[in-house]
């Protein structure tokens, strides 16, 4: 196995992760409103549940998706620009970290000092991002654009 299908297999183990991650802290109300909740969510349980099942269930699509790229499971549709725009989507998250810090230096002015729960959310963010973009980048050339004998 290539390292770029390596990387598109550890993005997807960590995209699961988050998953796992975004279902248990939406199962306890105060652990949501801790992660960032707002508490006009975290107060309406069934809010909290739909809407914080449903990020997660998106998370597991993401996994899936590297996992696709990887090849490890059957080739999802749209598997090039899937793999780019979840990859964009976890970096450019994770590039928060670079003003997380520099507030937290007192380089940039803000309004408090950003937790280290954000830090850690920021830099999880950006490894899983940089490992679809560096995964999908090297894996390019076997991910078809088309779906071959798709019925």
């Amino acid at each position: 196995m290539t390292i770029s299908k390596q990387l598109l297999k550890l993005a997807g183990v960590l995209t699961f992760s988050v998953a796992l991650f975004q279902a248990v802290i939406t199962s306890v109300p105060s652990w949501a409103r801790y992660f960032g909740a707002w508490e006009q969510v975290a107060s309406k349980l069934w809010l909290l549940y739909l809407t914080g099942f449903f990020v997660a269930l998106v998370f597991a699509l993401f996994g899936f998706y590297a996992l696709s790229g990887a090849g490890i499971i059957k080739r999802l549709p749209l598997l090039r620009s899937g793999l780019v725009i979840i990859g964009v989507l976890f970096t450019l998250r994770g590039l928060f970290l670079v003003l997380e810090l520099l507030i937290n230096a007192g380089i940039l002015q803000g309004s408090m000092i950003i937790p280290t729960r954000e830090l850690v959310s920021s830099s999880v963010s950006l490894i899983i991002g940089l490992f679809y973009l560096i995964g999908t980048i090297g894996n390019w050339s076997n991910l078809p654009l088309k779906i071959k004998n798709a019925l």
